[in-house]
């Protein structure tokens, strides 16, 4: 409880560190040196830290916070900040450092008194302000136990789908307008006339020619269209991706998401019997499940090798595919095996495989 309270002390509740909106939240390394240190160059004292220690730079992003002369400033997460505080001078830093060898002797001792300070640390951050900075640690916890429970419900909808697992053998695709796989790309929403979304044994992605949609025809519900994209506002950079705004058209051009094998089996999802018009309503009401790009970073470490910023391309990524499956758990909720069935019925044979080759559309040959 004593490592806690260094994040939860009154003086620190009235400083400034400024912290990202998502969820979980990153905060500004420069505000936290000077909060904890005291150090009005937090700048210098920053870059001395990476030179010094360079792996530091890992648990870092830049992010450019709203106001006017604002530059990109570096932040981190909840264990980018324990990496910090970890190597910070002063009183504070130093009061941190004694109380984590204290918990980390504790808990290796098998010091059972630890489960009742967790429960009490779980009952503060429930009670402390939502703006509050040590409400990261929560957020964090939540995030990371929020993509457990959807890896393991991906997997019972795959086994109980002996159609849906054997489509993805043979062609590597799942049809959309026979299974309604919805995706969604966090950002600005920019309207794609879908052909089809690819499930892929090592990955997810979408296999399709150029199309231009007038940004007028978002409201359109017709089944082949309302596949939303979305761009990361920190400015998700991807090597296949480009996304091009001429006046009011949009141009998607190719979507190319692989991932590792923990992750690709969850983005096999379907509603049965859900016509494609509800897609924009489905994927609007997948924002307020809360889930956040940056929660599934560590979840992809191989992901696209070689882009132009694959820490960024990773995020985009594996957040699009949990920000849909977090909304498709948390509104179905299946539970019991018949649940699960109900929207997992047998579908026609698939097609006959498609002759090997062809352009940009075959993306895994």
């Amino acid at each position: 409880m004593e490592l806690f309270k260094n994040f939860q002390s009154e003086d620190l509740k009235h400083q400034q560190i400024r912290a990202t909106p998502e969820c979980p939240r990153r905060v500004s390394v420069f505000d936290a040196i000077k909060v904890f240190t005291g150090n009005v160059n937090p700048r210098d004292a920053w870059y001395e830290m990476c030179r010094n220690y360079p792996e530091v730079e890992d648990h870092s992003d830049n992010f450019k916070f709203p106001g006017k002369g604002q530059r990109d400033t570096p932040v981190v997460g909840a264990r980018g900040l324990v990496t910090i505080m970890n190597l910070l001078q002063g009183e504070r830093a130093a009061r941190f450092r004694a109380a984590e060898a204290d918990v980390l002797v504790r808990y290796l001792g098998g010091d059972l008194s630890l489960v009742r300070e967790v429960q009490g640390i779980r009952q503060a951050q429930e009670q402390l302000p939502e703006d509050h900075p040590a409400r990261m640690f929560g957020e964090h916890v939540e995030a990371e136990g929020r993509l457990e429970n959807m890896l393991e419900t991906g997997q019972k909808l795959v086994a109980l789908n002996p159609d849906l697992k054997e489509t993805v053998a043979l062609l590597g695709a799942v049809d959309v307008e026979k299974y309604g796989v919805y995706l969604e790309l966090r950002c600005k929403e920019i309207g794609i006339k879908r052909e089809e979304v690819g499930i892929m044994r090592e990955g997810v992605g979408i296999k399709r020619e150029d199309v231009e949609l007038d940004e007028r025809q978002l409201g359109v519900k017709e089944k082949r269209f309302q596949l939303v994209q979305r761009e990361d506002e920190h400015g998700v950079r991807m090597e296949k991706e480009r996304v091009d705004i001429t006046d009011r058209n949009a141009k998607r051009r190719r979507y190319d998401a692989r991932t590792d094998e923990g992750i690709t089996i969850t983005a096999i999802l379907a509603k049965m019997g859900e016509s494609a018009r509800d897609a924009r309503a489905f994927i609007r009401q997948a924002e307020d499940v809360g889930v956040r790009l940056r929660a599934y970073q560590e979840f992809s470490d191989d992901l696209i090798p070689g882009t132009r910023s694959p820490r960024q391309y990773r995020q985009g990524a594996a957040g699009a595919i949990a920000a849909a499956i977090a909304k498709w758990v948390a509104a179905v909720r299946p539970e019991p095996e018949d649940g699960i069935k109900k929207y997992f019925q047998p579908a026609p044979a698939p097609a006959p495989v498609p002759a090997a080759g062809g352009g940009d559309e075959d993306l895994y040959a």
